[in-house]
């Protein structure tokens, strides 16, 4: 039988699957935007983005989004490139 362990809700998995579920890293950006509208038109292009699943949310001020997604933390980081591609295209810029 493969050693297995509890994960935060209590269930049981294997050590194989855990060993998978800590490769992957939580990866958040903060952009800033030279206004709110422009700032929620990047949110909406982002709803409907074909690049990557990525999550995001108006942040502190409605000029501010904050982007979160998995990163396999294994070779280039292909969706930060494109979401700082992206942001450029609105006139935003990492934070």
């Amino acid at each position: 039988m493969p050693d297995v362990c509890l994960d935060s809700k209590g269930y049981r998995i294997t050590l194989f699957y855990f060993s998978l579920i800590l490769n992957y890293m939580q990866t958040e950006i903060l952009y800033s935007f030279p206004s709110a509208t422009i700032a929620n038109r990047f949110l909406n292009e982002l709803k409907h983005w074909s690049v990557a699943d990525v999550k995001a949310k108006l942040f502190n001020n409605s000029e501010s989004v904050k982007v979160s997604y998995e990163f396999d933390g294994k070779g280039f980081d292909y969706t930060c490139s494109e979401l700082d591609d992206l942001a450029r295209k609105y006139d935003g810029e990492e934070v």
